[in-house]
């Protein structure tokens, strides 16, 4: 009974809060509800789908994961039997490269000790040096010494040698040679006319004061007078002594000897320019020159005459014939 009576009394309370506001309010909160729910569950398929997927890929990495480990279980092992026959092949080049870092660590000894014998070596090349410098020095003042002594006999041999040459007449032609003419003139007169102009030059030094002088201003007894007047008569008898020297080597000269004739006017100016060296008189190389000129020019013209006089005699004589 009272339950019946409180059944009723519910009832009136429900049906007292159902209003039609009331479920219109209640049909949107369920259609809401229902349009979440169906969000979710599309959003669960998706994700399950998704999920899936992975799964499967998951799957299908984890067989070729496999696959490879297996492929890779065979390279291995091929490759270790492969190591272990390359091994056994070359096991000989292996022991060959131990040799060598043997014979390597031995080279690097070997040089070590070259280095330290190229080091001894060099500092007994660098005393050795030394000594030879010291002993080359020594012989090459001994060759100095040889090559002066030797220049010195050599002059005074080839002194002497001149010296008789001039006057010696029975020297060999060989030695001296033929005379070498001098001029080529055609004539005899045209040797004369040479001759002329050489001995008037011979005069105008002569006169000039540049043929023989002194340099030096003598005086005797402290009077200048005095001093010119000997060193003028000096430079006289220089001058007649040379002269007479030159006349007579002129005067001699032949086809054999005009060589030594030269050399003899040479000789004679040298010798009495040395014997007049303390008064300082001098016969000038000019002049020298001058007289050996006449030399050759005299020589010369008397051959042109030679053979003019010969060639003259031979005519008539060929036409005779």
């Amino acid at each position: 009974m009272e339950l019946n009576a409180l059944l009723i009394s519910f009832q009136d309370s429900i049906a007292y809060l159902i209003t039609v506001q009331n479920v219109v309010l209640l049909l949107i909160a369920f259609l809401t509800l229902s349009l979440y729910s169906l969000k979710i569950k599309r959003e669960y398929s998706t994700i399950n789908a998704e999920n899936n997927r992975l799964l499967y890929e998951v799957e299908n990495l984890s067989k070729e994961n496999i696959e490879n480990k297996k492929q890779s279980e065979k390279t291995i092992g091929k490759l270790s039997e492969g190591n272990n026959v390359f091994r056994a092949r070359f096991s000989k080049i292996i022991d060959v490269d131990n040799e060598v870092l043997k014979v390597l660590s031995e080279k690097q000894k070997i040089e070590r000790t070259i280095e330290k014998m190229q080091m001894s070596y060099k500092d007994q090349e660098v005393s050795l040096a030394k000594q030879l410098s010291v002993e080359k020095s020594k012989n090459a003042e001994a060759v100095d010494k040889l090559n002066l002594d030797y220049k010195t006999k050599k002059a005074i041999f080839d002194k002497l040698v001149k010296l008789v040459a001039i006057y010696d007449e029975e020297i060999e032609l060989a030695d001296l040679g033929f005379y070498k003419p001098r001029y080529d003139f055609d004539t005899s007169e045209k040797y004369k006319e040479k001759l002329t102009e050489i001995k008037e030059k011979q005069k105008e030094l002569v006169r000039g004061k540049q043929a023989i002088f002194c340099n030096t201003e003598w005086t005797m007894d402290g009077n200048r007078a005095k001093g010119r007047s000997n060193t003028n008569n000096l430079i006289r008898l220089t001058a007649r002594a040379f002269n007479n020297e030159c006349n007579d080597a002129i005067s001699n000269t032949r086809w054999n000897n005009a060589e030594r004739m030269e050399l003899r006017v040479e000789k004679a100016f040298g010798t009495i320019n040395k014997l007049n060296q303390k008064q300082d008189i001098h016969i000038s190389e000019e002049y020298l020159q001058f007289k050996v000129d006449e030399l050759n020019l005299a020589y010369e013209y008397k051959e042109k005459r030679r053979k003019r006089g010969a060639a003259r005699i031979k005519a008539p004589i060929e036409r005779g014939g």
